[in-house]
Order: structure tokens, then C-alpha cells, then sequence
């Protein structure tokens, strides 16, 4: 069935019961009488709030915070996709984002434009492309996911006003439909999501009007709370999806074919001092520490991927499944040393660090955090991952809480952990430093970058937060790295988080 079997489609309550092929297709005919067929160009504008409690389901320190969303998907219906998504990822971190998607043709192949607005100086730069990138984001207006389901994927009629679908990607949606006006009401599908485990979202849309082709409203939940509502409205535009001013030219927009995508790369391991390695490109943007001891290691987080969930269904963008990225760092480690890991250290909360931490788990090491981070920890793994990996709950886990600070280890090799106070980024958060090489390990708050032009907006205060910190506890390291760059903080990057 692709991603997901029909054991999985519990999650969604659904009882594989199917009826004969041409209840399929009246149901598609009388929703596309009632949507319309859209052959132009649209524009979809979406404005309201996030609940951030609901998108962490608890794993963020917060029960319920609404915080405002506002998103703009000008889209073809077979062509070009360029959207636009201002929200706040973190309760202290808003994002401006931009992308562009051209299915490609006969102009060269596909080709995906990512931006970051908040930035001083933006620029338009290739990413890797997913073979229904741009489908993802279509599929969020009732009228052109009618249309794709007709042209794409497998069909059963599962209820008498309800389809499951299998995408060409193998994602299931489990369709509803109004029986009276035929309109798409609602959709459903599972959830590979880190740190919740198996999981269900569902989108409702509402019309204001009884003869609406489009929805006035859509109200997405996740794992029953709801975690988004917002007004819609659809706007024909008479000119094609362009490319964004300012966008490089092919063949330099384009990530090469040849080169793999992310889930397809093996991680890169090399070593910063003497006992302490690198891993470079784990995911993208996440390169990682672990200390080698005379008789064992200590991994310091155990990342997983990010779900995009402002897309049908939420795409994985590191390419791997929930859990699959704790597995490659613990490969990545055995294939370096046969060192058992006797620590793995979690820093904090969030889900794109430690939601791979079950194979550690698994592998008998020791979890070592601040009681809030725990407390995520614990609760995560007692959620089953059967979508991602087919492991069921499991409740045991050795533990050594950090309260203040804590040493791993003795001599040049010793961890210093450090647990912050009350701060920009999260709660619990833990500061990895190794005195003897005069070396500090932050895995957030600060992204290292080349130039003053590239520093990411979003993470200026609490970058300063912590560089300030830093030097009021006497903490200037000759080598200081982040989980988010390769190379250490650069002279000129410290300078400018200590000025007033």
C-alpha cells in the first residue's frame, strides 16, 4: 500500500470495508461540479492562528499558545508553485519563509527555490526537490486536490460519502465529502510525527456560502487538539507563477540530479581534536558531536527530522522517517569506533534533537538532560512508533538528571554540563563544554554564518542571550560550535552578539 499499511490505518479509525468503483467516481463527479475545474493561475491566502502547544503536543514547555500565522500559495493547477508562510516556530522565534517550485518541463528538470525573509539581505537558493513538492501545497485547495485525486493514485469508496486515497507517493488521505452539496468537507491521514509517534491529522474546511466553490475557513487538528484555524480566500490572477525577482538562473538554481537527497547521503565523520568527531550533514544544517573516551562514548543529542506541516500531508524534509536519523548517528558511531555509547546527552526539548533518542535508548545508554527534558523523553517513549520503525512503547530507560551542572568523564576529556536559566530558547536547555580542548558545544541559539548579511534574523537575541551568558560565567572559548554549522563561530560573529 506504500508508506502505510491498512494495519496502521487504525490510527484514523478506519475499517477497510470498500464498495463497488462507481461510488467512487459519482463521488468525484459531484465534487467537481460542486469545486469547479480551475485552469488558471490562483492565489490562496490563509490568515490566523497556530496553537504551538498543539504542534509540540506538550513538548514545548507550553499547553497553549496561540501565536498568528499568515501564509500566501499562488499556484497553477499543473505548474508552478510559489509560497509565503510568516509564523512563529518557536514561541520566541518568527519565520519568514519563501518558496518557489517549477515542476520543470522542458526548461532544464525540476527546480525548488527556498528564502528566508526575515534575513537582512535574503537570496533565493536551490534545495533539493520532492517529487510532489509542489503538490503538497495544492492539495490545500479542495478544487485542486479533487483533480489530482482523479488523475493520480489508487481509490476505495470507504464510506458512502468518504474516499481513501493513496497518493502516487504513497501517502493515504481519507477523503470526506458533504452528501449534499458534494464538496470536499474534510480530509484525515496518518502521522509518522517525532516524539508524538503514530499520529493523525485532520483538515476541516467550511463555506460560507451553500453555492461556494472555495472554502471561507479550514481548521487542521492534530491528534484531536486543534492546532490551526484560518480564514481562506481565492484569488484568480491572469498571470503565470514566475520566479521570485532576484532568483538565480538555471542551471545554478538547481541542485544537480545526481546529487542525493538528504536521506540518501551517508554522514561524513571527521575529527576536531583528539577523542572528539564531527558529524557533518546528518540531516541538513544538523552536524553533530560525540566525545570518545578510553572505553566508551557520549553522543550529545540525537536529532530527528522536521515535519513541514503547513502541507498535505506533512512532508519529512530530511527524507527519512521520525526515528531513522538516531539510527544513522549511532551507525555513523559504530563505524568510527566499537566504543559502546554509555551517555547519550539531550540537551533540550525539542523534538528535532531527540527524537531519534529511542535507538540509544534501545542500545543501553544512559539518557542524560535537565528533568524538563526527561519528562518529554519519558512521555515520548511510552508512544508507540509503529508507522516509523514498527516499535512499540516502551516505558524503561536508564536516566541521570543534570541539575545545575554536571562533569561526564575526567581529565582533558571532561564534559562540563551546564544547564542554563530561564532563557530565549527553551527551558531545561543544557550547554555542552569541554574545558580541556577550550571548547564549547551549543546546540542552538547561535547559526554560524559566513558573512554580517547572512545572519539569521530569527536567532539574533537569543544568540546575543547566550554569547552575553557566556561571558558573564567567565565562558570564552578559543573554539566555540554549534549543531547548526560545520565550522566554529567565527571572531567577527561573537563580536557583533557583544555589542549593547
Amino acid at each position: 500500500m506504500g508508506k502505510v499499511s491498512w494495519a496502521l490505518m487504525a490510527v484514523l479509525g478506519y475499517s477497510g470495508a470498500a464498495a463497488p468503483q462507481s461510488g467512487v467516481e459519482v463521488l468525484l463527479n459531484r465534487a467537481q461540479q460542486a469545486h469547479g475545474v480551475i485552469d488558471h493561475a490562483v492565489v490562496v491566502r490563509l490568515e490566523g492562528e497556530l496553537d504551538l502547544g498543539a504542534r509540540f503536543q506538550g513538548a514545548n514547555g507550553v499547553d497553549t499558545s496561540w501565536m498568528p500565522i499568515v501564509e500566501s500559495i499562488a499556484v497553477e493547477p499543473a505548474g508552478n508553485v510559489r509560497t509565503t508562510l510568516d509564523w512563529y516556530n518557536y514561541l520566541h522565534s518568527r519565520q519568514r519563509l519563501g518558496e518557489y517550485y517549477r515542476p520543470g518541463g522542458d526548461v532544464g528538470g525540476p527546480l525548488l527555490l527556498f528564502s528566508d525573509f526575515a534575513a537582512e539581505s535574503h537570496s533565493w537558493m536551490p534545495f533539493w526537490v520532492v517529487a510532489d513538492q509542489s503538490s503538497r501545497y495544492r492539495r490545500r485547495l479542495p478544487a485542486l486536490l479533487v483533480a489530482e485525486m482523479r488523475s493520480a493514485g489508487s481509490l476505495l469508496l470507504s464510506a458512502p460519502s468518504e474516499l481513501t486515497w493513496t497518493t502516487a507517493a504513497g501517502d493515504v488521505l481519507v477523503v470526506q465529502f458533504d452528501p449534499d452539496s458534494g464538496r470536499v468537507t474534510g480530509l484525515s491521514t496518518p502521522l509518522d510525527m517525532p516524539l508524538a509517534g503514530d499520529s493523525s491529522m485532520r483538515w476541516e474546511w467550511k463555506y460560507r456560502q451553500a453555492a461556494d466553490a472555495h472554502p471561507s475557513m479550514v481548521r487542521v487538528w492534530l491528534n484531536e487538539r486543534l492546532l490551526r484555524r484560518q480564514r481562506i480566500s481565492v484569488e484568480v490572477v491572469s498571470e503565470p507563477v514566475a520566479a521570485p525577482a532576484g532568483a538565480p538562473p538555471p542551471p545554478a538554481a538547481r541542485v544537480k540530479p545526481e546529487q542525493p537527497l538528504p536521506s540518501q547521503q551517508a554522514p561524513v565523520v571527521k575529527p576536531l581534536a583528539p577523542g572528539i568527531h564531527q558529524i557533518v550533514g546528518l540531516r541538513p544544517g544538523f552536524h553533530l558531536i560525540f566525545v570518545e573516551f578510553s572505553d566508551h562514548v557520549v553522543a550529545i543529542d540525537a536529532p530527528s527530522g522536521w515535519l513541514e506541516m503547513q502541507q498535505l500531508p506533512p512532508l519529512n524534509w530530511s527524507g527519512d522517517r521520525s526515528t531513522a536519523l538516531g539510527d544513522k548517528y549511532l551507525q555513523a558511531i559504530r563505524a568510527t569506533t566499537d566504543k559502546p555509547v554509555r551517555y547519550v546527552v539531550a540537551t533540550h526539548h525539542h523534538s528535532d534533537h531527540i527524537g531519534g533518542i529511542r535507538a540509544f535508548v534501545d542500545a543501553g545508554a544512559t539518557v542524560v538532560g535537565t528533568a524538563e527534558t526527561l519528562a518529554v523523553i519519558a512521555a515520548a517513549l511510552q508512544r508507540p512508533t509503529l508507522i516509523s520503525d514498527g516499535k512499540a512503547a516502551r516505558v524503561d530507560f536508564t536516566r541521570k538528571v543534570v541539575q545545575g551542572r554536571e562533569r561526564l568523564g575526567a581529565g582533558d576529556m571532561a564534559i562540563d554540563l551546564l544547564e542554563l536559566p530561564e532563557n530565549p530558547h527553551a527551558q531545561g536547555y543544557m550547554l555542552v563544554s569541554i574545558p580541556g580542548h577550550d571548547l564549547v558545544y551549543s546546540t542552538a541559539f547561535i547559526y554560524p554564518v559566513e558573512s554580517e548579511q547572512q545572519v539569521v534574523a530569527e536567532a539574533e537575541d537569543a544568540s546575543r542571550w547566550l554569547i552575553r551568558w557566556m561571558s558573564e560565567h567567565g565562558l570564552r572559548p578559543s573554539l566555540h560550535y554549534n549543531v547548526h554549522g560545520v565550522e566554529p563561530l567565527a571572531e567577527w560573529q561573537r563580536a557583533l552578539y557583544e555589542q549593547d
